[in-house]
């Protein structure tokens, strides 16, 4: 059984629509997307708190080609251009990880959580 961590609910929000659908993915939020097969990827990153400034690891999916950025963490349905989600997140790429549907499902079974699995990316 995958574990979800404590502190609210990105990792596995992100994972569960992550592997609904290895081959096209559907992605509902306003509109209606379809990502082509193997274009739509999972991401953990380090983003910074405007509230108060602490970091924290958040999990989203990122279509790269279609520049967007998909966010279903705590009941929220954002989709936003990337660099502008970037900047709201004050997100580094560099403390960024992403991962191909077959990576996600292999570190999901191997270590029976839903993120993070880098450990620079464990604050």
């Amino acid at each position: 059984m995958i574990e979800e961590k404590k502190d609210g609910d990105c990792f596995k929000a992100a994972a569960d629509r992550f592997m609904d659908a290895p081959g096209q993915h559907e992605v509902k939020v306003e509109v209606n997307l379809m990502v082509p097969k193997g274009e739509l990827l999972l991401f953990h990153g380090v983003v910074t708190r405007h509230t108060d400034g602490r970091e924290h690891v958040h999990a989203w999916l990122q279509w790269n080609k279609g520049e967007l950025v998909f966010d279903f963490s705590n009941g929220n349905q954002v989709i936003a251009p990337i660099a502008l989600y970037y900047k709201a997140g004050d997100i580094d790429y560099k403390r960024c990880r992403s991962y191909t549907f077959a990576e996600a499902r292999r570190h999901m079974l191997d270590t029976g959580h839903y993120g993070p699995w880098a450990e620079e990316l464990e604050l």
